[in-house]
């Protein structure tokens, strides 16, 4: 859709459009990487690199700082328990901050609720990402 885009010649539309595209596509990138941090916890994948924790290791691995690397290991944690929330997120309907606010407080009873009354929050449109494909 924005191939080739040059962002310095666009309307304000087809800023807000990428907006809300790269918004969607940024999100469903962290659910994926937290599938991948659940992966590597379960494996412990970070132990043959020396990390001291998960938290250092994906820190190093992803070039991003402690705190990033921290919100991205304890969500995905948490949303192991929460299939509804990670299924949303995935979908890059909410973003990773959304999806740490709501994590910290909802039970798998309580996690759609949590959800909608978000959604109904938001300032912006929600947009969906391509499908991820493997």
């Amino acid at each position: 859709m924005f191939d080739d885009m040059d962002w310095s010649q666009a309307t304000s539309d087809e800023i807000d459009r990428g907006f809300d595209q790269f918004g969607g596509l940024h999100a469903a990138s962290a659910a994926e990487l937290c599938l991948l941090i659940q992966a590597a916890d379960v494996a412990q994948s970070w132990m043959s690199d020396g990390a001291r924790g998960l938290n250092e290791w994906v820190a190093a691995r992803l070039r991003v700082r402690h705190s990033v690397a921290r919100q991205l290991v304890s969500v995905a944690r948490r949303l192991q328990d929460l299939p509804v929330l990670s299924s949303r997120f995935g979908a890059g309907d909410l973003s990773l901050d959304q999806t740490d606010a709501i994590s910290r407080m909802a039970t798998a009873d309580t996690e759609a609720g949590l959800i909608e009354e978000a959604l109904g929050l938001s300032t912006g449109p929600t947009v969906r990402p391509p499908t991820w494909t493997t």
